[in-house]
């Protein structure tokens, strides 16, 4: 094999460790991180779902939050994936 090609294909592999890492390691540690703080929610933590609906969390039972909203109580029952995060 010719230099020419085979310095090609060195850089071509280069270009492809590069875009590994520069763009799925990063969004792995993101999802880990956003995983993290919806795992921390408990009992008495305001959070935003999802669909924008605020509330105060109420239980956490498997997976599933019960949050009550303002300014009546009305209580719903959200999937943790429905969870935006904490407000």
């Amino acid at each position: 094999m010719p230099m020419q090609i085979q310095y090609q294909v060195i850089a071509l592999v280069l270009l492809i460790g590069l875009l590994i890492f520069g763009f799925l390691v990063p969004e792995q540690i993101q999802k880990r991180k956003k995983a993290k703080e919806i795992d921390s929610i408990v009992s008495g933590d305001r959070v935003v779902t999802k669909h924008g609906i605020c509330g105060t969390v109420q239980s956490v039972e498997q997976g599933l939050f019960v949050i009550a909203c303002e300014p009546d109580g009305t209580r719903l029952q959200i999937a943790q994936w429905g969870i935006r995060g904490k407000q």
